[in-house]
């Protein structure tokens, strides 16, 4: 006899369906239809009879109610229709259950920092990028999308204001390229200059209020010689912060210097707030 425990429905002879009973030990096809034939189509029916009941259903087939018991068809009975029971629960749990499924793209700099970020909902396609990493507009776009329910933030106590993040800026990169432009005659001479793109962004508690406000920005971009130790200004550029992003590129051309071995610094100057940033960048030589 097959000792398999096979879970999957069968059908008797009129089509209906039942459980398998051939997975218990000690019944064929045979005692299976004769068992659907008096209505006995489950498990649980199967496991709720007596085994002198049973003996009595299948009287002529041979099969007594010592050999129900030495096999232990009720027993089996049961546990199939437990575990049965188990799996529609566990089906009917999945079922009340959906998907909400996400890509997300960043662009990131040589020091691991992100420049850009796109967010996408599959299901519907929707798309929200920004500059620089953003967790709080992430989450959101996440919430939004899938009908996410997130808790309530925190309430700061007053003992805890202590803690808040001061406003700074932070910059994050400073890239060096060369720029070659005509002279305005069309003629061959070529005057050299360079190019600083300075990458920045403003951090801290207040940061969003503050950007709101497009506030006034100053870049400048300076060198140091290694010849002489002395610190030049070479260029800078005035303007105003985007107030739908944290993560700012400020551009600076400026002329080449005299001959020599030079590293660049960039300062950044948030002017309303009084506060500075900054870093230095790449070593370059300037050559005859």
């Amino acid at each position: 006899m097959s000792g398999k425990q096979s879970q999957t429905p069968t059908t008797d002879k009129q089509g209906e369906p039942g459980d398998d009973f051939k997975c218990i030990a000690g019944i064929g096809a045979a005692i299976e239809r004769r068992l659907y034939s008096v209505g006995v189509r489950t498990y649980e029916q199967l496991a709720a009879h007596t085994p002198a009941e049973l003996a009595t259903v299948l009287s002529g087939s041979g099969v007594s109610t010592n050999k129900i018991e030495h096999q232990g068809w009720l027993t089996k009975a049961a546990e199939l229709a437990s575990t049965q029971k188990e799996s529609l629960e566990e089906t009917e749990l999945v079922y009340h259950q959906h998907n909400a499924s996400f890509t997300l793209r960043l662009v990131i700099n040589d020091e691991n920092q992100v420049r850009y970020t796109e967010a996408q909902h599959v299901q519907s396609e929707s798309k929200k990028s920004w500059a620089g990493w953003d967790e709080s507009a992430f989450v959101t776009f996440v919430s939004e999308h899938s009908g996410l329910a997130l808790p309530a933030p925190p309430t700061v106590a007053p003992e805890e204001l202590s803690s808040v993040t001061p406003l700074h800026i932070a910059i994050t990169d400073i890239e060096l390229r060369e720029a070659d432009i005509g002279s305005a005659t069309g003629k061959s001479s070529i005057t050299h200059q360079l190019i600083a793109d300075i990458f920045f962004a403003l951090d801290g508690d207040a940061a969003r209020s503050v950007m709101v406000k497009e506030p006034a920005v100053s870049t400048q971009v300076l060198v140091r010689d290694f010849a002489t130790n002395k610190i030049s200004v070479l260029g800078s550029a005035d303007g105003h912060l985007r107030a739908d992003a944290l993560d700012e590129t400020t551009t600076v051309t400026f002329d080449l210097p005299a001959t020599g071995r030079y590293q660049v610094f960039g300062v950044v100057s948030l002017l309303d707030a009084a506060i500075s940033a900054v870093k230095p960048g790449p070593v370059f030589r300037v050559v005859p």
